[in-house]
């Protein structure tokens, strides 16, 4: 763990502002399984609290002046913050910049969201968004569609609930055309089954300073008719009692982009605490 002075002292103008955006992170739905639920959380906190916002700003610029060496975004409860001078932030974009303080660290819910597009090849905006959410520690989270609650503290179960929502919304693998030789599979075949293969029941993997867990799913995603990744990254933090979740969602257009798919790991690694 790194030690740095604390880039709250000297701003108590701007503190009042911080305390009042951060009271209004609620938390969202229990069984969020798409990190649309989240995404459109935080836009709802940000056009809420936009005026904030844009005095937040002004933090952001005294940071980053004071601390050139490690340009940051700090997460909504302030504890841990991504370093954006790792991922060669000119790509990425970062909808509102929330601060916390340390008078709303029990916060809980979206703690920072962000965007990477290369740009190239009509990739949207949000070919790669990365979105963290905090859970509380003893609040079981209700999965309704698995009929099931889990505690945050067994981040296995944690991203096993959300691996198997995933799955579920998955198109199942082509049954082989008549005649079809095994080993020439039709193309559809081909690319589902290629997919099946890069999916990732939970594990522990140490990602980066924090990630201690990792789980993935591959495939064409029913619901909106193309091929999409999901990553689940996950650590737990005994001090702030929660367990944090970097989801990460790749569009099809980075599916096939050695560079946009190593966007999830290195956006990983570059949290810190």
């Amino acid at each position: 763990m790194r030690t740095r002075k604390n880039p709250m002292t000297g701003l108590k103008r701007l503190l009042c502002v911080t305390i009042g955006l951060c009271v209004g992170l609620v938390a969202v739905s229990a069984d969020a399984d798409d990190i649309d639920d989240y995404v459109t959380e935080m836009k709802a906190v940000e056009k809420k609290n936009r005026k904030d916002l844009r005095a937040l700003s002004d933090l952001d610029k005294i940071m980053v002046k004071r601390f050139p060496e490690h340009v940051f975004r700090r997460f909504a409860g302030i504890f841990y913050d991504v370093n954006f001078k790792k991922l060669g932030g000119k790509q990425w974009e970062v909808p509102g910049k929330p601060y916390g303080s340390p008078d709303t660290f029990d916060q809980r819910g979206v703690q920072i969201r962000a965007h990477w597009s290369s740009g190239k090849g009509g990739a949207p905006a949000d070919q790669v968004t990365c979105v963290v959410v905090s859970f509380e520690h003893g609040q079981p989270i209700e999965f309704e569609s698995l009929k099931r609650k889990v505690d945050p503290l067994d981040q296995k179960a944690l991203l096993k609930a959300h691996y198997e929502i995933s799955m579920m919304g998955l198109a199942p693998i082509p049954e082989p055309e008549e005649g079809e030789d095994p080993k020439k599979p039709s193309k559809a075949r081909k690319i589902a089954l290629k997919d099946r293969k890069k999916c990732q029941e939970p594990k522990k993997k140490k990602t980066g300073r924090v990630g201690q867990w990792f789980a993935a799913t591959q495939g064409f995603v029913t619901a909106k008719k193309q091929r999409e990744r999901r990553a689940w990254y996950s650590w737990s933090d005994k001090e702030r009692h929660a367990t944090y979740v970097l989801f990460v969602r790749l569009h099809e257009t980075a599916l096939e982009s050695p560079k946009a798919m190593g966007m999830s790991d290195t956006f990983a690694k570059a949290i810190s605490k």
